[in-house]
């Protein structure tokens, strides 16, 4: 049933922080920062220009479909009484507008609502906000979402294994580069002391949110992979990670470089990707020999 509840830390197999409990720097975890990040917004027309006649343009063409009109949605009416509140501080507000994480919604009704809530990451100390929406729980939505699977983290860690060079790339905020259309925001209206606002990122709370992130990522390598054999180069990904590993360090230098060009295409933003240069590929591979 929706909404649900914010899983608890117990359900999650990590160790909680409680409310009042006070940090190293003697900050309460009740005010930890948020998990906001300024990021660029993923270019969906050249994604989908460059997938033509491949196999992905169907499937992108249908995950981006989730973001820029309703196809998938199950309309209904809805006012402000009927969404519930979602408990955000004026400081964590303003934080979420100044990010474009959410902007003020001043329509009177709405298609669709979402629920806020915050999940404590205690080894940051910083707090990650999660909106699910309503549609979660529609099934004509539901019947549309990617499948994704994922090989054992034994058979990933043999992959890798295998190769003696190894380098790791992470998307930064993945999902907050996934904007939502204008039109179709009044599916993702937000109820924070008594006012509405409505989301602009994808939000990590939604069902579909992982398959679309996924199948970005999966084009990427795909397009990587074209000029390489599969067997000499091994690419693992798990929605905003991707781990390149091969026995040949000019084959992982030339896939590495050609991964982040279709990022860089693609507008898809990589933590520290002023880093990845040449001089860096090659120290790396020299300390791991």
């Amino acid at each position: 049933p929706w909404p649900l509840k914010p899983p608890s830390f117990s359900d999650l197999g990590i160790r909680g922080v409680e409310r009042g409990v006070v940090g190293d720097e003697g900050v309460g975890a009740e005010e930890w920062p948020l998990h906001v990040k300024n990021v660029s917004l993923i270019d969906y027309e050249k994604i989908l220009e460059t997938s033509k006649g491949t196999r992905f343009f169907p499937l992108l063409s249908h995950c981006i479909s989730f973001l820029n009109d309703d196809v998938f949605y199950e309309r209904k009416n809805y006012t402000k009484k009927d969404v519930p509140n979602s408990v955000f501080s004026s400081k964590q507000v303003d934080t979420l507008l100044q990010y474009n994480k959410i902007s003020i919604f001043e329509k009177d009704s709405f298609f669709g609502f979402v629920k806020g809530f915050l999940v404590k990451e205690e080894a940051k100390k910083r707090q990650r906000p999660i909106f699910e929406p309503s549609l979660n729980s529609s099934p004509f939505s539901s019947s549309f979402l990617i499948p994704l699977k994922y090989p054992s983290r034994f058979a990933l860690r043999c992959n890798v294994n295998e190769k003696m060079y190894r380098i790791d790339f992470d998307f930064s905020a993945f999902f907050d580069q996934f904007n939502i259309s204008e039109k179709i925001r009044s599916y993702f209206v937000l109820k924070i002391n008594h006012k509405l606002f409505c989301l602009n990122k994808m939000p990590m709370g939604a069902r579909f949110a992982p398959g679309v992130a996924q199948t970005v990522t999966n084009f990427l390598i795909f397009l990587t992979l074209k000029d390489f054999p599969e067997d000499q180069l091994v690419i693992d990904t798990m929605i905003d990670n991707v781990r390149f590993a091969s026995s040949d360090r000019n084959m992982l230098f030339l896939s590495c470089k050609k991964f982040l060009y279709f990022c860089d295409l693609f507008q898809v933003q990589v933590n520290e990707r002023e880093k990845y240069t040449d001089s860096f590929f090659f120290s790396k591979c020299n300390q791991e020999q």
